[in-house]
């Protein structure tokens, strides 16, 4: 058939609404992941059109809960298995069923890179292993068998070297930390708790994406609000996560600060192999829900990035140049250190640097937390190792503004790093965290428009029309608002929305 001359400026027929069956059809797939059953279908010739009851049961089912932590993983890319969670000097290998920690440690204790003998350790009247001499001129001990904190109903072969279990060095310096990993007298400490293989480390790593997943199911199970997200104290641990906590952050190769950014003491009493076992537990006030989680955190780990990923995918207001590029003077460039005020990097930077500097006190590539008693906003200290050139404490080094590249920096010296260049009226954003980001965002409604249009746009499978960003968009918004943030009320104004019954 001959298309017409005008056919591009003519308006599409309307598009009929789904009958009954298969707007179950699409319904179900939607919110719950599954075709209906025949029994539905059948059921569903008793009704003008899907029952009200049918959506209030769907609404709030496991289903549907599972199908809003998958699409928030989209948001969130919530898997950090590929982090390197753990110091070298920690991590364990398994050569011929015994276990033992390779590199530096071994080289200075055997005289290469090689495991111990397999055969049972002695020990002098010390209580040190005894060393042979081998062949080929290394020093090598037997092994001891240990319940590893993984699996205490068990024993493994452990390397006596290893296996360890003091808590303080011979020196007087714990062993578990990171400068200590060498000591010749530290091994894996009590039930090998500084040590790891990959096998506890993912596990660890999955518990961090997990525990994102739970704050979003427990939002829908619960009823809580979407702006709890963003705001709870609250999370949950499992096994694996609450060990980490408790006693391996001194080995992590991640920034970890002490203390902790969360009271171990709070802790169950969980054993690194209850994965499955999730309980909530305070984090403390500091803790914004997913944003300070350690998987966003980690996955996301300078504040910039931290604040991108909150802007693009929770404000709809991605960090992007104008259409038409930008004009820069390169020369005024290269004099401006403030990269809000420098030519060609103010456009994005003037909202992304206050935007970031929410996560002032998490420090980057890391999941610690900076405290206001241990990290001051402003250090004497760190100022004047700045200033005179000294040696600086490794907090000063690490945290503070230390290094004064150019005069306009000197007023900071001394300060967190997160407060360079930071406006007055910007520098409660560091304090006050990613809570007052989300707060902001709910409060001008820029958070609530942005989630109804990526929800109507992920069930709907399109971008919005401009007709819909005028209409619908607005009715959307308004119904979320109106039920106090309820994810479930939301995605109910979509479906039972006329756009959605078009949904082919």
């Amino acid at each position: 058939m001959a298309q017409a001359v005008n056919a591009d400026e003519t308006c599409a027929p309307p598009e009929q609404e789904q009958d009954k069956y298969k707007q179950l059809r699409t319904l179900s797939l939607e919110l719950r992941g599954h075709p209906p059953s025949a029994e539905e279908y059948a059921e569903l010739e008793q009704h003008d059109g899907v029952p009200e009851a049918w959506l209030d049961e769907w609404l709030g089912s496991e289903s549907f809960a599972e199908r809003t932590v998958r699409w928030h993983k989209s948001l969130l890319w919530n898997n950090v298995t590929g982090e390197n969670l753990f110091n070298a000097n920690s991590s364990m290998r398994i050569t011929n069923g015994l276990y033992w920690r390779s590199g530096r440690i071994a080289t200075d204790s055997r005289g290469r890179n090689i495991s111990c003998l397999n055969q049972p350790a002695e020990f002098d009247d010390d209580g040190e292993p005894v060393m042979w001499p081998q062949e080929d001129g290394t020093m090598r001990e037997g092994f001891v068998r240990v319940a590893p904190y993984w699996n205490l109903d068990t024993t493994i072969k452990v390397c006596a070297l290893d296996a360890r279990d003091r808590l303080i060095s011979a020196s007087g310096t714990p062993c578990g930390e990171r400068t200590t990993l060498t000591d010749p007298s530290c091994g894996c400490g009590p039930n090998l708790r500084f040590c790891a293989t990959g096998t506890q480390r993912r596990d660890i790593l999955e518990a961090m994406g997990e525990q994102i997943d739970h704050m979003v199911r427990d939002m829908i199970l619960e009823g809580k609000s979407y702006e709890t997200l963003f705001t709870d104290r609250y999370a949950k641990i499992n096994g694996p996560l609450s060990y980490y906590w408790r006693y391996q952050t001194g080995v992590s190769a991640t920034v970890v600060n002490r203390p902790v950014p969360m009271n171990t003491d709070l802790f169950p009493d969980l054993r690194f192999d209850q994965q499955d076992e999730w309980v909530a537990v305070d984090h403390g006030e500091h803790h914004a829900g997913i944003l300070t989680s350690a998987g966003y955190l980690l996955r996301f780990q300078t504040d910039r990035a931290r604040a991108n990923q909150f802007y693009t995918n929770f404000l709809c207001q991605p960090f992007q140049p104008p259409p038409n590029g930008i004009q820069t003077n390169e020369e005024a460039a290269k004099e401006e250190p403030d990269l809000q005020q420098r030519d060609g990097c103010k456009y994005c930077h003037g909202l992304l640097e206050p935007a970031a500097a929410h996560w002032g006190r998490w420090p980057e590539r890391g999941a610690g937390y900076l405290s206001q008693s241990t990290y001051p906003a402003y250090s004497e200290q760190c100022e004047s190792c700045a200033k005179t050139g000294l040696r600086c404490s490794s907090a000063c080094s690490s945290y503070y503004v230390r290094d004064i590249d150019d005069d306009r920096m000197e007023s900071y010296a001394g300060y967190l790093s997160s407060y360079l260049w930071l406006s007055d009226k910007h520098r409660p954003n560091v304090e006050q965290g990613p809570k007052l980001l989300a707060r902001s965002g709910f409060a001008d409604g820029r958070l609530s428009k942005c989630i109804a249009r990526q929800s109507a746009e992920h069930l709907l499978g399109r971008e919005l029309t401009s007709s819909e960003q005028d209409e619908l968009l607005p009715q959307l918004t308004r119904a979320f608002a109106s039920s106090d943030y309820n994810y479930a009320e939301l995605v109910r104004a979509i479906v039972t929305s006329p756009a959605f019954r078009r949904v082919r």
